[in-house]
């Protein structure tokens, strides 16, 4: 799986996590860090769900902030404690505000792009069958 993927499915919509400014996923030993703006379920345990809770600090430049952090020295352990113990510059607010704001019509885009990218593979997954075997043909 891409490091990017995101998978979806659960049969427990109480798990559902759902935020209009969406949650940053970071997993404690793979350090993959992921920024998801849609509804999805926390996945694996030690996979760890931020969200920044102070207003100079928006989600968009939380992540970018998290995706930064080089936790790469730490071997095979749990980082999550390493990136709690990291100290960040907290910029002004009308600063990160105008990140914010530059930046979150990017990432709607990258959700939307997402979703678009399901439909297309259960397209495909639906029309090659019917390709390979002659019911369909491309012309």
């Amino acid at each position: 799986m891409d490091n990017n993927e995101v998978r979806f499915y659960t049969n427990n919509p109480y798990s559902v996590l759902k935020s209009k400014s969406g949650y940053i996923v970071f997993g404690d030993h793979t350090r993959i860090v992921k920024y998801i703006r849609f509804p999805f379920a926390r996945g694996a345990d030690g996979t760890q769900v931020l969200k920044s809770n102070n207003p100079c600090i928006p989600e968009e430049l939380f992540y970018q902030m998290i995706k930064s952090i080089d936790l790469s020295n730490y071997g095979y352990a749990r980082h999550f404690k390493f990136l709690k113990d990291t100290l960040i510059v907290i910029p002004e607010k009308n600063i990160s505000g105008n990140f914010a704001e530059i930046t979150k019509p990017i990432y709607e885009k990258q959700a939307k792009l997402v979703f678009e990218n399901i439909e297309l593979s259960k397209l495909r997954d639906w029309l090659l069958p019917m390709l390979m075997n002659g019911q369909a043909r491309m012309e």
